[in-house]
C-alpha cells in the first residue's frame, strides 16, 4: 500500500524551520511514478518559488536530480532516465552549512543495488524551512504518482544505516529521529509515528493504492 497524488491540490506539509538553524538532515523515502510531464518536485525543503533543496525530475528525459543549492539548476543527477511505474529510493545527506563536505545521495532501485552521488557544494546549508511531499508549492509542479515510507533525522547516517533503510519500513535508527511517516493510506497519510509528533498537514485528498516496493515494515528486502 502507498498514498498517490496526481493533483495539484494534493500534498503533505510540515514547517520546520531549518533555515534558521540549519542542522545536519537526513531524508530517506521511496516514489513511483505514473507519468511525466513538466517540471515537477517529489520532495522539496521549502514552499517558495525559488529552486531549493529537493528531489525533482525534468521534462523529456525524465531525469531525476537533487537540488542541493537555492537556485543551482539542475543540481545532481541521481536517475539518468527514470521508468514509469517502478520504485525507487533515495536518501539524500545534507551537512549544515558549517560542514566541510557536500553531503551524499542514495539511490536504489526496487531489487537493486544502492549508488552513491556527492552533490556539487554545501554552500547554502540548508536552505528552506518546510519539507513537502509532492507539490513544492503553487506552481503546479506535483509528482503524479506514490510514495512510501518517509524517515527524517537531524544527523547524517553512515553509509551502513542508510544500506539498512533501504532495507525496511521502519527505520532501524531511533535516535536523532525527527519523523516517520509510513504513507501506507491515504487516511493516515500525514501521520508521524516516530512519537515526535511532527506530523504532515495533508492537503487536497490523496489516495491509497495497492503498490508498494518489495519492502517489508519491519523486516529486509521481500523480493518476489
Amino acid at each position: 500500500m502507498s498514498v498517490q497524488c496526481n493533483a495539484n491540490t494534493q500534498r503533505l506539509r510540515r514547517i520546520v524551520g531549518w533555515d534558521a538553524s540549519d542542522p545536519n538532515v537526513s531524508i530517506a523515502l521511496w516514489y513511483r511514478f505514473n507519468s511525466f510531464g513538466a517540471f515537477r518536485s517529489v520532495w522539496s525543503g521549502d514552499d517558495n518559488a525559488v529552486f531549493v533543496p529537493g528531489i525533482y525530475f525534468d521534462p523529456g528525459p525524465s531525469t531525476v536530480y537533487y537540488l542541493h543549492a537555492n537556485g543551482a539548476a539542475p543540481g545532481t543527477e541521481l536517475i539518468a532516465t527514470a521508468a514509469i511505474n517502478t520504485w525507487y529510493f533515495t536518501a539524500i545527506e545534507r551537512p549544515a552549512a558549517a560542514a566541510a563536505a557536500p553531503g551524499v545521495c542514495y539511490v536504489g532501485v526496487a531489487g537493486g543495488a544502492l549508488s552513491t552521488a556527492v552533490p556539487g557544494d554545501n554552500a547554502d546549508g540548508w536552505y528552506g524551512d518546510e519539507l513537502i511531499l509532492f507539490n513544492e508549492d503553487a506552481n503546479d509542479q506535483t509528482q503524479d504518482g506514490q510514495q512510501v515510507f518517509c524517515k527524517v533525522w537531524t544527523t547524517l547516517l553512515s553509509a551502513e544505516e542508510v544500506a539498512n533503510e533501504y532495507l525496511r519500513g521502519v527505520s532501524s535508527r531511533t535516535a536523532d529521529g525527527f519523523q516517520i511517516v509510513p504513507l501506507l493510506n491515504a487516511t493516515n497519510a500525514g501521520v508521524d509515528v516516530s512519537g515526535n509528533g511532527n506530523d504532515f498537514t495533508v492537503s487536497g485528498t490523496p489516495t491509497t493504492q495497492r503498490t508498494m516496493p518489495p519492502v517489508t515494515w519491519r523486516g529486509a528486502l521481500d523480493i518476489q
